[in-house]
This record gives structure tokens, sequence and C-alpha cells, in this order.
């Protein structure tokens, strides 16, 4: 399991930050989790939704994808923190 920060995230995906916290408010990449003030992904998350972006799933597909990462343990539900 590896963890991947902001600046790794947005390296591997070869985007900006600002394009990368757009796709998050689109529900198109899922949210960080919260260690500390550390955001963090799951290096498989950033995978799952970088093939389906390059496959040309439509959004509403991403969407499920990424819900479906949110609903895992490790991402709060909105309002609990991890700290």
């Amino acid at each position: 399991m590896e963890f991947l920060r902001p600046k790794d995230v947005t390296k591997k995906m070869k985007v900006g930050k600002t394009f990368l916290y757009s796709l998050i408010k689109e529900q198109l990449f899922p949210r960080p989790i919260k260690v500390g003030q550390v955001s963090l992904w799951l290096d498989s998350d950033v995978e799952k939704v970088m093939t389906a972006l390059y496959k040309g799933y439509d959004k509403e597909t991403i969407r499920s994808i990424v819900q479906e990462i949110e609903n895992n343990k490790l991402y709060p539900q909105k309002g609990e923190t991890t700290s």
C-alpha cells in the first residue's frame, strides 16, 4: 500500500493542482484522507480513476467509481475526522 501526497498525484497524472481539485469538486476524483494536516490518497485509488479517465468513461461512471472509493473505510464520511 502506498500513499501519495498532492504533489505526487499531480506529478503522476501530469496535471496541475488546480485541475486536480476541480476534479474533486466535480466528484470525478476522490477526496483525500487527512492525516493531521497532510492530504493523502492511496496509489491504487488514483490508478482506478486514471484508468477510467484514460478509457474515456462517462462522468457518471467515473462518479460511481469515486463513490465506491470514498465508501471505503479509509475515507471518512462528511463531517467525520480521522485524527
